[in-house]
């Protein structure tokens, strides 16, 4: 089997994958492994495209595909790694804030290769990314530059990154609003 490659999309709990139909091929056996916890396991599909459901939450599996030919088998395809998407991110909060900065913080996400943080804009429902963090851990960013006064709003998304794919963005979490610190002043 060649050109094994994701498919439509991936969800929390699903890989759609597609390859390049075996001419006589009567179905095709996919091999599902899932690198994150180390099981395996094994699906068969009559046509050259395939939804692997019930899979875990950001977890990595690895998939190669062959033909079946009145019961004899073809050679693997080359493996295809992709993770599963993360869920939404819960608990976001403002844990510290500044008359200029605001810092968020949020749940781990077990599996996530980090966090995406986006500027919300509830009248227009936009988003732009304004940082990202790195590994499943780091659960907080400090955004600089706010002005006092002006109510800004955030989300955040965990993310999963695929070598040789990029990254894939898991479900926008509620959003939150806060205003910088205001400035304080004594009366003397």
């Amino acid at each position: 089997v060649n050109n094994l490659k994701l498919d439509k999309s991936r969800t929390t709990e699903s890989i759609s994958v597609k390859w390049s139909s075996v001419v006589g091929a009567t179905s095709y056996k996919i091999y599902v492994k899932n690198n994150t916890q180390g099981t395996s396991f094994t699906r068969t599909s009559t046509s050259a495209s395939a939804v692997i459901d019930g899979l875990t939450t950001a977890n990595s599996y690895t998939i190669k595909v062959r033909a079946i030919r009145n019961g004899y088998y073809g050679d693997y395809s080359a493996a295809l790694t992709a993770h599963t998407v993360p869920t939404k991110v819960t608990g976001l909060k403002t844990s510290a804030r500044t008359t200029s900065t605001v810092t968020l913080s949020w749940d781990k996400k077990v599996g996530a290769s980090g966090y995406k943080i986006y500027l919300y804009y509830p009248s227009k429902n936009q988003t732009q990314l304004v940082g990202t963090v790195n590994g499943q851990n780091t659960t907080s960013f400090k955004i600089s530059n706010r002005k006092q006064g002006v109510v800004y709003y955030y989300k955040v998304a965990a993310f999963v990154r695929d070598s040789g794919i990029g990254d894939r963005i898991g479900y926008l979490s509620s959003y939150i609003s806060k205003t910088a610190k205001p400035n304080t002043q004594k009366i003397t």
